[in-house]
């Protein structure tokens, strides 16, 4: 579930179901949305929302990526990765989407033509699990536990650029990445190991020592800053959500 950028709506998806749910915060209404196009799509549970509220992305089946109005919840236009997508993020100019999957590359589709603008090759991933960018960095989660951290400057360059850092500090699966607003921190985490979770500060891109302690985190599922950067919350199998309030930064 997401909440629209800078607006009062609410968008919650499902695992089991591909029509998904709206819900107007203003009038504390849920309005029911019909997947209407003829894709063949079964769930609607991992999808992204653009910065500018403008677009949702959809992962679909055989490496398909659905792009739906969020005004009128048509489908835009179908693209395809050549393997399974794993995860899919906006910019934040909300003028492309990067996409990652099986393959073990990475994707920049252009969203004026909805082509891919280019792609390349995940240093050392085989299969891509999870993504994240900043206004100036992009990170990359794999199977293995591997995050490689790019430079957003560098990537259109090479089919095989070079990561400005490799951090090997989880070595299950990385389910989750999240850039704080400011991108001087990246939150990283894995499901399959209890307390996998690692705070990296930018930009020096080392992983703070003192996090998460010996707090008992249990298996980390989602995570995420508050706009503002002044809160950090860790979903968990357990059904709790830690709440973490930032000193550092004062706005919510």
């Amino acid at each position: 579930s997401t909440l629209f950028p800078y607006t009062t709506l609410f968008r919650s998806g499902s695992q089991a179901h591909p029509h998904y749910y709206v819900y107007d915060m203003m009038i504390g209404k849920s309005i029911k949305v019909p997947w209407k196009a003829q894709t063949g799509e079964h769930n609607s549970a991992k999808f992204e929302v653009s910065r500018d509220g403008k677009l949702l992305a959809f992962k679909g089946r055989f490496g398909y990526i659905h792009i739906v109005s969020a005004r009128t919840k048509e489908v835009l236009k179908s693209i395809k990765m050549n393997d399974e997508c794993g995860d899919l993020k906006f910019s934040r100019d909300s003028q492309q989407l990067f996409t990652t999957g099986e393959g073990g590359e990475v994707y920049i589709w252009d969203l004026r033509t909805f082509t891919a603008s280019h792609k390349f090759t995940d240093d050392g991933c085989l299969s891509g699990s999870a993504l994240s960018l900043s206004d100036q960095h992009l990170a990359t989660g794999s199977s293995s536990g591997v995050v490689n951290i790019y430079s957003l400057s560098s990537l259109s360059s090479s089919s095989r650029p070079t990561p400005d850092k490799i951090l090997l500090n989880l070595t299950t699966e990385i389910e989750a990445l999240a850039f704080h607003p400011s991108g001087e921190c990246l939150a990283m985490a894995s499901t399959v190991k209890e307390g996998a979770v690692k705070l990296v500060h930018f930009p020096s891109m080392s992983v703070f020592v003192n996090f998460p302690g010996n707090f008992n985190l249990s298996r980390i599922n989602t995570l995420s800053f508050s706009p503002g950067g002044g809160y950090f919350s860790l979903g968990n199998n357990k059904g709790a959500a830690n709440l973490y309030r930032l000193s550092h930064y004062t706005s919510y």
